[in-house]
């Protein structure tokens, strides 16, 4: 058996242009575009918006500084009449905004058979929004955007069939019916579409390493499909997403790969429309369960296991518990444990032996504090007896506090089977670090395994040897984090033997 504690895993005569307010007129010439899974094996027992492609070296972000101030509402930003026609290709009228900037935008259409496209584009080439008119419709309409950035935006109008004149016009609005500022992490904002075609911008800072996950749920059930398109500070689209009707976005485990602000549009997929929450929140904050746990220390429960799913109990834990697990199955059944943490990520087990067979986790430090899973495997049918026992007066074999040591010796020992051992660091996104270890057998087949959890309880990586060295002896170097926060070090075996083993860890320069 192999652990692997991962998951055993976008000629026209142009008429004058004119903008309220304090911005100088513009005129715009037209542009035709061309885990710990413990074991590695388990134990016996709508649509869719167009996008550009973003240059090919995005400008970097735009400030405040370059349009300072929002218009007044009801200012009309952009006024430009032109003629279309499809041999002449696309139409471009630009415009600058500051930013969060709440727009509506019109176009207004006369003649045959005529069809058009129509595109919000922003500085770094992203298409943002897209609406197609009817056949012969006199209007094509955006009521709500808010703009992410300050700088310039332009208007792309491409007609798909037929030839006429177009009117393009660009208002200000004197608020935005969603969307956030720079709330930062962990938050949740409710807000609704109550007409087609809006947009709202949840702009948020990031630092480089911080891991979070963005979500967006519809308020009732089969109501409303969303669609998300997600950009980094550069610019770059990272995302596009859509969901069925009534159907939640959502992007567990974001790393950000660079500090600034990034941007999440949140519009309805076709006619739909409706309430929703918007929801960002850090993976390094341990979850926070509502209600009692299903167990305690020191009491002896039954559980029957008789087919179906996995069956789980809850406890609460603190950092520094020393624990030890025991179940007893009938002679009939044969069971298996995995400890999961309060990310919902395994973090210690013990493999069923066979039918009637006590199972143990004889020493377990927790690295959390918060609400752990007892998770049963088995084969068979029937009932086990089981306890959580919280152990007193005894110093751990292994596992400690690493903390923001630049290098640290740490030394540990495997007297029984099924022991685990963590211990803990902080680190920034970047940092390299190296983890040696050096082993003394003592008792069997000595095999040490390694795994690296990171600030957000899921696995980062899986040692259980080094080329040229013993198997007994693995080896991390010079590993790049990703993440920052605290990380965890899981060391234990699985060979069944006995000894000693020195934790060498370091900071690489």
């Amino acid at each position: 058996m192999k652990p692997d504690l991962e998951g055993n895993r976008y000629i026209v005569r142009l008429s004058l242009l004119w903008a309220a307010g304090i911005l100088a007129c513009l005129l715009s010439a037209c542009v035709h575009d061309a885990p710990v899974s413990l074991p590695t094996t388990t134990p016996a027992g709508a649509t869719q918006m167009p996008t550009e492609t973003p240059t090919a070296i995005p400008l970097s972000e735009p400030t405040a500084a370059q349009v300072s101030e929002q218009y007044r509402p009801g200012s009309v930003i952009l006024d430009m009449m032109g003629e279309i026609d499809v041999q002449l290709g696309t139409v471009s009228y630009s415009f600058p905004a500051a930013s969060l900037q709440p727009v509506r935008i019109t176009l207004r259409m006369q003649g045959e058979g005529l069809i058009v496209d129509l595109s919000l584009v922003d500085m770094f080439n992203n298409t943002l929004a897209y609406a197609r008119s009817a056949l012969g419709a006199a209007e094509l309409v955006i009521n709500e955007f808010t703009l992410p950035y300050s700088g310039q935006y332009r208007l792309l109008i491409s007609p798909v069939e037929g030839s006429g004149t177009c009117q393009a016009i660009v208002s200000a609005l004197a608020e935005r019916s969603g969307g956030s500022t720079d709330e930062g992490v962990n938050q949740s904002i409710l807000a609704a579409f109550t007409l087609p075609d809006i947009y709202h911008t949840y702009r948020f800072k990031l630092d480089r390493g911080d891991v979070v996950t963005l979500a967006v749920r519809p308020s009732n059930p089969g109501e409303l499909s969303l669609r998300m398109a997600f950009y980094g500070p550069d610019g770059r689209l990272i995302k596009e997403l859509t969901s069925p009707a009534g159907t939640p976005l959502e992007m567990p485990g974001f790393v950000a790969s660079m500090d600034g602000s990034y941007v999440a549009l949140v519009s309805a997929a076709g006619d739909t429309g409706g309430q929703y929450s918007f929801t960002l929140s850090s993976d390094t904050d341990i979850p926070v369960e509502p209600g009692s746990p299903d167990i305690v220390y020191g009491n002896e429960y039954y559980v029957g296991l008789y087919g179906g799913d996995d069956v789980s109990v809850s406890f609460d834990g603190e950092v520094g518990d020393l624990i030890a697990v025991t179940a007893s199955p009938g002679q009939s059944l044969q069971v298996g444990l995995y400890l999961v943490s309060p990310f919902g990520e395994p973090i210690a087990y013990s493999a069923g032996t066979g039918l009637g067979q006590v199972v143990r986790l004889n020493e377990v430090q927790l690295p959390y504090s918060g609400r752990y899973r007892l998770r049963f495997e088995w084969d068979g049918s029937g009932e086990a007896a089981f306890r959580v026992n919280r152990i007193e007066g005894v110093t751990p074999s292994g596992g400690g506090l690493i903390g923001n040591a630049h290098e640290q010796e740490r030394y540990g020992s495997f007297e029984s089977n099924h022991v685990f051992h963590y211990y803990t660091f902080d680190a920034y996104a970047g940092e390299r670090i190296s983890l040696r270890m050096a082993s003394t057998q003592l008792e069997g087949d000595f095999d040490l395994c390694l795994a690296l959890l990171g600030p957000d309880g899921r696995q980062e990586i899986f040692v259980d040897g080094s080329p040229g060295r013993s198997t007994a002896d693995p080896e991390l170097t010079d590993y790049e984090l990703t993440k920052t926060g605290t990380y965890t070090i899981v060391v234990y075996t699985t060979s069944g033997g006995l000894g000693r083993y020195q934790l060498m860890f370091s900071r690489e320069q």
